[in-house]
This record gives C-alpha cells, structure tokens and sequence, in this order.
C-alpha cells in the first residue's frame, strides 16, 4: 500500500488521487482529505482524482495541460451564453 505524501498515512486504493508534477502523473498518491493541503490542489479542469502540487497552478487554478481554458475570447464566449440560454430556458 502506498503511502500518502502529506500526512504519511497508508491510502486504500478506494481513497488514492494521484499527483501530478509540471503536468506529469507521478508515482506519489494522497488521501482525498488531504487534497486541499497548502501544497496540493485540484485543477479545475482536471477533475476529481487528479491533484498538482499548488506551485504548478496558476490564478485561475488551472494545471499546465489546462493553462488558459478559463480565458474566453468574445465570440466563444456568446457561443456558450447561446448554449447556455438554450439549455435553460422553458419549454
């Protein structure tokens, strides 16, 4: 069993996310408690399962692989808002 790299604690296989550096998976795990340490964080674009060590994040917590996925130009935006409304609205 692998040993969780904040809190040193054995991690069952059910409870394991893994962590990546500079957008590389490594061999290191952690307990999905420890996920919101000081140095580990979720992306937001990489789901549940997948931390990076917070350094590799930018402002918009996003990981190197996702770097600018948060940033719309005005057209993709108004696509989405399109999407959006027509997802939305009734009836």
């Amino acid at each position: 069993m692998k040993k969780c790299i904040v809190c040193k604690k054995d991690v069952s296989p059910e409870n394991e996310i893994n962590v990546y550096r500079n957008g590389i998976e490594t061999d290191d795990v952690m307990h999905s408690a420890c996920v919101d340490s000081e140095k580990y964080r979720e992306c937001e674009y990489c789901g549940f399962g997948i931390v990076h060590p917070v350094k590799d994040l930018n402002d918009q917590s996003e990981c190197p692989e996702h770097k600018g996925e948060s940033n719309m130009d005005d057209e993709e935006r108004e696509g989405w808002e399109d999407i959006i409304e027509n997802m939305t609205k009734d009836g």
